[in-house]
């Protein structure tokens, strides 16, 4: 299967084709350990052209939160990185199929901070209100994905998964 790795999901996935993540402080503080993946880098970014880039990774322009970006180069991106590699397999890889795996849009423990992410290590830490907006990102997706001929499968249980959209 071909698999892209969102952020520190990099560091259990070795061999996945992709490596794909948006926070420059994120690069900045995994930069070393990212560059020994295997995997091709792709970075989404709001103003790449004011970014220094890295010759290493491909960066893409961030052109929006809601629905999908169909031009070259360019990416919508839901408010999350999950969201802009599942633009980035629809709309540029030419991916038919797409299955979300651990993709739980829960913030956690309600109340604390460090339980947002799966993982430790964010810099910056949003607020529970911000998985809504993302939720609702994933919505504004579904119809041009379906344009696409494009299906996506949230390969969580509706226990584990706020991600309603998806089957």
């Amino acid at each position: 299967k071909f698999i892209i790795a969102i952020n520190r999901s990099y560091e259990v996935l070795p061999h996945a084709q992709i490596v794909y993540f948006t926070d420059k402080d994120f690069w900045d503080r995994h930069k070393t350990a990212m560059l020994q993946h295997k995997g091709q880098l792709i970075r989404g970014a709001l103003r790449p052209k004011k970014e220094e880039q890295d010759p290493s990774v491909i960066l893409y322009h961030l052109t929006g939160k809601g629905g999908i970006e169909t031009t070259p180069g360019r990416l919508k991106h839901g408010s999350n990185s999950t969201y802009a590699a599942m633009n980035l397999a629809a709309a540029h890889l030419g991916f038919k199929k797409i299955y979300l795996l651990g993709v739980d849009m829960k913030w956690g423990k309600t109340g604390n901070r460090s339980t947002s992410h799966w993982h430790n290590g964010h810099k910056r830490i949003d607020p529970e209100s911000t998985y809504n907006k993302m939720i609702t990102a994933y919505n504004t997706a579904v119809q041009p994905l379906k344009d696409l001929n494009v299906e996506v499968y949230n390969v969580n249980t509706p226990e584990q998964t706020e991600l309603k959209v998806f089957p």
